[in-house]
């Protein structure tokens, strides 16, 4: 088909999960478009689809989930991101104009970034809308300046080995998505005796929501959406 006839692929940043932290851009975009595609985890949850209800009218849109399995088996998370690609390019090729919903920015660990490279090989137009980062929302509700002057800022996967390497940088380190390495994380600082530096935010702009500074105790409870602050 040709490519003026061709949808738009575009992918909407949403923020941490407060609805009012979406940009005008993203909630054009959302209103434009007649697919959104929304992450939905194993469990069926839609969580960026759900943040953005409240200021989106989604009537008569089509809905199109977009499965996460979450799998560290890289053939299985390959296959996941065919399917996920196809459908997308699907709806395209017919002339959909389609919006992925991501959490966040678009531009920092999104589920959107699996898609890109297969709509752009097809032919098809990209358009990135950027947003609110988890751990700029957390900044913010924790009353803190991340950085200062020359002072470098370090995001960090806790989920990779070296998150201990990384907080010997100097200046502001975000340890992000800490899941299961929180104690161990915890008892890093407290040997190092940087709790007094740190703080830790649950659920930023969600039901939920814990902050915690200093970062003094481990909670009892965390889930995914959780980040550490380090700074020195």
């Amino acid at each position: 088909m040709e490519l003026s006839k061709a949808g738009t692929f575009f992918g909407v940043s949403v923020g941490p999960g407060d609805p009012s932290l979406l940009t005008l851009r993203a909630v054009e975009v959302l209103k434009r478009c007649q697919v959104i595609a929304a992450p939905r985890t194993p469990g069926g949850a839609m969580t960026a689809l759900e943040i953005i209800r409240p200021v989106a009218d989604l009537a008569g849109k089509e809905i199109l989930p977009v499965p996460l399995s979450m799998s560290k088996d890289p053939t299985v998370r390959e296959a996941e991101h065919r399917n996920m690609a196809a459908a997308v390019l699907d709806r395209l090729t017919r002339g959909q104009d389609v919006a992925m919903v991501n959490l966040g920015d678009v531009s920092l660990y999104a589920s959107v970034g699996y898609l890109l490279d297969a709509v752009r090989e097809a032919g098809f137009s990209v358009c990135l809308i950027p947003g609110v980062t988890s751990y700029s929302a957390a900044s913010a509700a924790l009353g803190r300046v991340l950085a200062e002057g020359d002072s470098p800022l370090h995001i960090i996967p806790a989920l990779s080995d070296g998150w201990r390497e990384e907080l010997e940088q100097p200046g502001t380190k975000v340890l992000m998505k800490p899941g299961d390495r929180l104690p161990a994380i915890y008892d890093y600082l407290k040997q190092t005796n940087r709790l007094s530096r740190s703080a830790l935010v649950c659920n930023c702009g969600m039901e939920g929501e814990r902050l915690m500074d200093p970062f003094i105790e481990l909670p009892g409870e965390t889930g995914y959406f959780t980040l550490v602050i380090v700074k020195e």
